[in-house]
């Protein structure tokens, strides 16, 4: 029978949080904009002693499950 180890880690991730901001839709053209922010992109992760860039962690991980750690840190500062 195999056994499993795991290592439980804890990472510490910088980011920079665009607020979301309602667009209008009606009235004059002038006064009428889009739907703006409402997203995280990550500066930096720290896992220990070791830094990471975004870049890096792209590498690491996929560009997919970047975006869904920007998500959850997003709907996290949200909802503080």
């Amino acid at each position: 029978m195999k056994s499993k180890q795991w290592i439980e880690s804890e990472w510490n991730f910088e980011a920079d949080i665009e607020p979301f901001q309602k667009g209008v839709y009606s009235g004059p053209p002038e006064n009428c904009f889009p739907d703006e922010g409402g997203y995280a992109v990550i500066t930096e992760a720290t896992l220990g002693k070791i830094t990471f860039s975004r870049e890096a962690l792209v590498d690491m991980l996929t560009e997919n499950t970047v975006q869904s750690i920007e998500e959850e840190i997003y709907e996290e500062d949200a909802g503080a």
